[in-house]
């Protein structure tokens, strides 16, 4: 339905620029961000949370913001009033998710490829990555470039999915420990790993990483080093970060 409303953490609100097309049959990697925007509020909700917390000490910053695989705009809302950007770029190849990220006020949106636009080693203050998919075993695989073209413009902040809890350590805990070259038996352990891993290859650390539910983690690092802070966003917080008012 065109023009519904919600309220993103009881303080911002979002506007469904998109009539409703129903994806349910479709597979979840071909289906638009919209549908889990409005078929999947606990997981919109939880992400929410997650990610004002993760982005809080950047608060009236006034950075500039470069979103790649920014979705429906729901986080971007949350980057805009926080941050406060003075410049924000934010963009998406899902035509739907383009319609929706033009309609937010004060950005710029791009209809775009994001491994593409991520290859073209743009300045920014800060870089965001929603990949789809993307454990450590991803990265080293498949998406080794685009990870490393994140850092390469020397951005003070990268913030990026991790989707390590969709391919559990008590299944890939060798593959973990391979990449990694670190023990690991849970997810701190296996952050804790990452941060000296990515500090080896991008000289940058892990400040703090944001759990959502079983399927998503949501990272924020920089130059900086500090003491790895985590924090859990469970399911059972579902409606509080993201609620339909009509």
């Amino acid at each position: 339905m065109k023009n519904k409303q919600a309220i993103i953490c009881d303080k911002w609100d979002y506007r469904l620029n998109n009539n409703y097309k129903d994806e349910s049959h479709k597979e979840n990697s071909k289906r638009s961000y919209l549908y889990f925007v409005q078929e999947k509020q606990e997981l919109v909700s939880s992400k929410c949370l997650a990610t004002e917390w993760l982005i809080k000490d950047l608060a009236d910053s006034y950075l500039t913001i470069r979103e790649y695989f920014a979705g429906a705009g729901v986080s971007t809302i949350i980057f805009q009033n926080v941050i406060k950007p003075t410049e924000h770029v934010a963009g998406d190849l899902d035509y739907e998710c383009f319609n929706q990220l033009s309609s937010i006020q004060k950005i710029k949106s791009l209809h775009e490829d994001g491994h593409k636009s991520i290859l073209k080693n743009e300045k920014f203050d800060i870089k965001i990555c929603d990949f789809p998919k993307s454990s450590i075993i991803q990265i080293t695989r498949g998406l080794w470039s685009n990870f490393l073209a994140l850092f390469m413009s020397k951005p003070k902040y990268v913030i990026w999915t991790d989707t390590s809890r969709t391919y559990p350590i008590s299944i890939h805990k060798e593959k973990y420990e391979k990449i990694l070259q670190q023990n690991i038996n849970n997810y701190e352990e296996y952050f804790e790993a990452m941060s000296k891993w990515l500090e080896s290859n991008t000289g940058y650390s892990i400040n703090k990483v944001a759990y959502r539910g079983k399927n998503a983690n949501y990272i924020l690092a920089s130059t900086d080093k500090s003491i790895l802070e985590h924090r859990y966003f469970n399911l059972e917080d579902e409606y509080k970060g993201f609620v339909w008012l009509n």
